[in-house]
């Protein structure tokens, strides 16, 4: 079943429309749905799709002149062009005058195996493709190579892409279409395990309990996901166990560079490298406290919610599960912290929701910046935290989001006022619960909007 992407559909098939020749780069992390995207895009058009492989340049080449030739005239089969150039200036000619696709996907793997390759094909546009109808999409899950060396203004293909899409991991929305008929309680646990990506959440199955997906997944030596960071940090890093002792040093409430490197033993210098390259990859974010009020100290915060789950509970846990006792870890180290483990998650789960409202225009004014505030409050001298801040024209929009078993009462809604307070200006509040809230406070609430999360999942699947 294909889900969601309407937003990137659409700029394709404009931009095939168009009937000139165009370039577009799509890179994202792995598993996130590039490739299913690209095969949705071009299912009823006249297209080649070649998946470069991590092998020699001539194994490429060999590939890419069998599909050519497959295409255009069957006849020519075990036909090898002798080079690139001529395999690109064959399929010019080839689609001068007739509307057609070219994807190069894992555009990395070729360009690693063929010196120079980038240039070769930067050669080829400027030569023969510019002339002709072809629409090239390059397609790449090594971010670090399609930052570098295919968008970098370095790059030979600088200024040949008429398009790009970082396609990013499905949002809440999107899940809950994808996961449609499960209870939208564990739909917002599997997001938050998962970070939305398409491919994880495929692996889940709708006949079996949350505890059974996530032993299955994370806690079996067998499970898709047991080792999936491990392997997408040796696939993008050199010394993975710096990266890796960072990660767990974040995920158990590190957030500070001085905080992870007094885990990792290290000086806070030392780690700076580490850390910009997590950034880069968009494993990790540098989140600053939204407004001035707020305190001037960035944290970081793992943004791929599969690396903070996996490294919050599975790295822990990996001796036990090698031992096959991952079940009954799960039962004793897992389970009873996973309301913990989901307020960051019902968080980003509030920001979406926030920006539904904002674009029907259901908020007490327009939204032009949100996230989170904390700083330090002098005259109670304590670390103050607010989950959400809204900032429009008129006001800000302060906002508590829980995600507990227990309803919300007047004293959590007070306590949120108070370190608003922090915050001069008009507010609006708005309150957020899984649970729903106490009676009494329901009652009499004029002052706050209220907002449950089955309300919330209401308004996220109206058509």
């Amino acid at each position: 079943m294909f889900v969601g992407r309407k937003r990137e559909l659409d700029g394709l098939n404009k931009q095939y429309e168009s009937g000139k020749f165009e370039m577009t780069i799509i890179y994202g992390r792995r598993r996130v749905g590039k490739t299913t995207l690209i095969k949705e895009f071009i299912k009823d058009k006249n297209a080649i799709y070649f998946l470069s492989t991590n092998a020699s340049g001539d194994m490429n080449l060999k590939i890419f002149s069998e599909q050519l030739t497959r295409h255009f005239d069957p006849s020519m089969e075990n036909i090898s062009f002798p080079d690139f150039d001529s395999a690109f200036h064959y399929l010019a000619r080839k689609s001068e005058d007739e509307r057609m696709v070219l994807v190069i996907d894992e555009y990395p793997y070729l360009a690693e195996s063929m010196e120079g390759m980038s240039s070769i094909l930067q050669r080829a546009i400027d030569e023969y493709f510019l002339k002709g109808k072809l629409f090239i999409i390059l397609c790449g899950s090594s971010m670090s190579f399609m930052e570098n060396q295919v968008l970098n203004q370095k790059s030979p293909l600088y200024g040949r892409r008429t398009s790009q899409i970082r396609l990013q991991p499905f949002a809440f929305q999107e899940t809950l279409f994808m996961l449609g008929g499960m209870d939208p309680e564990e739909i917002a646990v599997y997001y938050g395990v998962t970070g939305g990506v398409a491919e994880y959440l495929s692996f889940i199955r709708k006949d079996w309990s949350l505890k059974e997906n996530l032993v299955n997944l994370f806690f079996d030596t067998r499970g898709r996901l047991y080792e999936e960071p491990k392997n997408l940090l040796n696939q993008e890093l050199r010394e993975p166990k710096i990266y890796n002792d960072i990660l767990y040093a974040i995920a158990n409430g590190a957030s500070r560079n001085n905080e992870i490197s007094t885990v990792l033993g290290r000086q806070s210098s030392a780690i700076n490298p580490y850390l910009n390259n997590l950034q880069e990859l968009h494993i990790i974010t540098k989140e600053s406290s939204i407004t001035k009020f707020g305190s001037g100290k960035s944290i970081y915060r793992i943004n791929d919610a599969m690396y903070r789950f996996w490294f919050r509970f599975v790295r822990n846990g990996m001796a036990n599960i090698e031992m096959g006792q991952g079940s009954s870890y799960y039962d004793i180290k897992v389970a009873p912290f996973i309301s913990e483990y989901m307020g960051p998650v019902f968080e980003l789960i509030v920001q979406e929701y926030m920006l539904l409202k904002n674009r029907v225009n259901d908020l007490p004014d327009f939204i032009t910046e949100q996230g989170r505030f904390w700083g330090t409050d002098p005259q109670r001298r304590k670390e103050v935290e607010i989950d959400y801040v809204g900032i429009t024209e008129s006001a800000y929009l302060i906002g508590e989001a829980k995600w507990t078993s227990e309803p919300i009462g007047r004293s959590e809604f007070e306590k949120l006022k108070e370190k608003a307070e922090l915050i001069p200006g008009q507010h609006s509040y708005f309150m957020f619960s899984k649970s729903g809230y106490t009676k009494s406070f329901y009652e009499k609430h004029h002052s706050v909007k209220l907002v449950s999360f089955s309300g919330m999942v209401k308004d996220f699947l109206k058509p």
